[in-house]
């Protein structure tokens, strides 16, 4: 299975964000201003950002790691001030492992720069599968419509 995979980085996309948000059980949700303040209350933490790019680039390190060791293929790779894009194919685990994977992982190494931080991934993360001539514009999504590059993986490039 390939799928795009999209996590948020600890308080930085809550639910009724004014981007929309993702819900278990109710799947995708419009902008709700009182849910997103709501959920304000009981963070545990300031939100995290990856504004260093030795943050950005020790995830995307990480991920790559990850997925050569269990031998998921990396195909296009963004990783975001606030979130990480991803497009992998994994034909031997769900996308909730693949994730939880690259999330303990890319938070080892986080720890090393932020000592006293505990928090640094929103539970869960968005997935899609991704068929056939989808994934060009899926990769295209990831890699080139994100605003202005940053810490990117692309497999053509490799």
């Amino acid at each position: 299975m390939i799928y795009l995979l999209t996590f948020t980085t600890y308080g930085t996309h809550l639910p009724g964000d004014a981007r929309g948000s993702i819900d278990r059980h109710e799947g995708r949700l419009a902008p709700r201003p009182a849910l997103a303040n709501f959920a304000k209350k009981p963070i545990a933490e300031p939100p995290f950002q990856m504004d260093h790019l030795r943050d950005r680039e020790a995830v995307r390190d990480e991920i790559i790691r990850t997925c050569n060791y269990r031998q998921w293929r990396l195909i296009a790779l963004h990783v975001r001030i606030e979130h990480v894009h991803a497009v992998v194919q994994a034909e031997d685990a769900p996308p909730t492992r693949v994730i939880g994977e690259w999330k303990a992982y890319s938070t080892r190494v986080l720890e090393q720069h932020w000592t006293t931080r505990q928090h640094f991934w929103t539970s869960g993360g968005d997935v899609r599968h991704v068929q056939g001539a989808a994934l060009a514009s899926v990769i295209r999504y990831v890699l080139d419509e994100q605003g202005e590059p940053m810490t990117t993986y692309d497999a053509s490039k490799s």
